[in-house]
Order: structure tokens, then sequence, then C-alpha cells
């Protein structure tokens, strides 16, 4: 029998249900936290960037942070979910997976499929369906799962 989760996610939480198939309803099976990922730019940043000197004599200027802090937060949640579903998917807990995420959060966290993930991988969906009850995105996936 397959394992089919539906994974809701969103920069800061994420909802995983399970469903054993057919036109199953969904339980959930765990909530994902990252209370960083609601947090301000400037909330996350702990002071004013460096400065540094031109290298051509040019003067002092601010050096700038490679990746926005809100960014490095969902990179940080897209990672710590990827690592979820690759342990899953690797280990049979998971034979069957469905993704929803807004289209911003969607492209970090396929940066961090593994190749298990991205085998198991039926369908993804541009939304973010976390606010929603089970029923509510069940109704956004297919009739048969």
């Amino acid at each position: 029998m397959q394992t089919i989760w539906i994974l809701a996610a969103g920069n800061a939480e994420a909802t995983l249900y399970k469903s054993s198939g057919g036109k199953g309803d969904l339980s959930e099976h765990k909530r994902f936290e990252h209370p960083r990922g609601r947090m301000h730019d400037r909330d996350l940043a702990s002071d004013q960037p460096g400065r540094a000197f031109d290298s051509s004599g040019e003067g002092r200027h601010a050096m700038e942070q490679s990746v926005d802090p809100k960014k490095h937060e969902s990179i940080t949640f897209a990672k710590q979910l990827g690592d979820y579903l690759h342990h899953a998917c690797t280990t049979g807990a998971c034979s069957k997976l469905y993704v929803s995420a807004s289209p911003a959060f969607l492209g970090i966290l396929r940066e961090h499929y593994s190749k298990p993930v991205q085998e198991a991988l039926a369908l993804e969906l541009n939304s973010n369906l976390v606010p929603l009850t089970a029923e509510e995105v069940r109704s956004h996936f297919p009739e048969y799962l």
C-alpha cells in the first residue's frame, strides 16, 4: 500500500498530511514551525553591515549581505523540510508526494529536493494552502491520489 503525503508549505510554517490514496481523506501527520520566517528583515539583521575600503582607494562604503535575512530564513526552513522529506522517501515512510507552496518558496524548496524526493514527487502547486483545513487542501489535488 502506498503512503501518500501532501506538504502545504510557507516561509514560516508547513503542514504535512497523510492519505491512504484513492479518494481518501487527509489526516494531519506533522506540523513544522519556523518563527524566524515571520520576522522582518530589520529584526533578523543583528546590526548594520560592516564597512570596507575600496581597493582603488575611492573611499569607504557599507558592505552588503549576499542574501537578505528574510531569504536566508526561507532557505533554512526549506532545507529543514527537504531533509525531512529525504529521510521519509529513503526509509519508505512516503512513497508518493504532493507539494503546495507559494511560488517564491516553492522555488527555494525545489533546490532542496534530493533524488529520492524528486522520484516520489507526483505534483506541485504554486499556491499557499497552509491556512486551509485538511478538507480544503484535499480539494486542490486530483480526485484520485
